[in-house]
């Protein structure tokens, strides 16, 4: 299982290379619409690059819950640990 500091920074990486957004800004509290203009479309595109990363699944119920950098991150933790 990966820590969650190594999670948060695969996230943060991603989101740094997808949208182009300064790596300062990225954090747990990141809102992916408010604070990338990202729309469900580009979630599920996330999350997907992370499932192959991980090598986990993302269930539909927990992909619409999914708001923040951090609700990201404790599902991708949760999933790695399930495994």
């Amino acid at each position: 299982m990966l820590p969650t500091n190594t999670t948060v920074e695969i996230v943060s990486q991603l989101l740094v290379e997808r949208f182009g957004v300064d790596e300062n800004k990225v954090g747990n509290d990141l809102v992916f619409s408010r604070d990338l203009g990202a729309d469900s479309l580009d979630i599920i595109e996330v999350v997907m690059q992370l499932e192959d990363k991980f090598e986990i699944r993302i269930a539909d119920d927990d992909l619409e819950n999914i708001q923040t950098m951090g609700d990201l991150v404790r599902i991708i933790d949760h999933e790695v640990a399930s495994k």
